[in-house]
């Protein structure tokens, strides 16, 4: 990495002078032999102030006219809130090394030797489940209903 060249007294005399009468960053630079950010940096470090192009003059601001309101009222209807029906399953079971493609793979419970019970029942068309539980386990987002 390239070590920075230091500034000489000259250079630090220009740069206060200028900077005192609120000469522009780039116009000291060009005086000095330096970049921008370099004599912004410079000043900084010899602790020169604020910059009179950075103070804020008071000007008189136009006051903001206010702009008319507009109210658009929407009438939403809410669909009341249907009770969830429970889930009857006409199913005996399937045990867990018998369950087939064509049959459903919700798990219902366990059998007699602990392993899982499938409901069996012939499965949806695409899907890997029946009606009752695809109706279950899916919804469909409320902007689709």
């Amino acid at each position: 990495m390239a070590r920075a060249i230091d500034w000489t007294a000259e250079q630090d005399d220009t740069l206060k002078a200028m900077w005192k009468l609120g000469s522009d960053t780039i116009e000291i630079a060009e005086a000095t032999g330096r970049k921008k950010n370099a004599v912004i940096g410079r000043a900084h470090r010899l602790g020169l102030g604020q910059h009179l192009t950075f103070i804020k003059k008071e000007t008189k601001r136009r006051e903001r006219r206010e702009k008319p309101k507009l109210i658009v009222m929407r009438h939403r209807v809410v669909p009341p809130i249907e009770e969830p029906t429970p889930l009857v399953i006409d199913s005996i079971g399937v045990p867990f090394m018998s369950i087939k493609d064509s049959q459903c793979h919700s798990v219902i419970g366990s059998g007699d030797d602990g392993l899982a019970q499938y409901c069996g029942n012939p499965v949806k068309e695409g899907s890997w489940c029946c009606g009752p539980h695809y109706r279950r386990y899916y919804y469909k987002p409320m902007r689709y209903r």
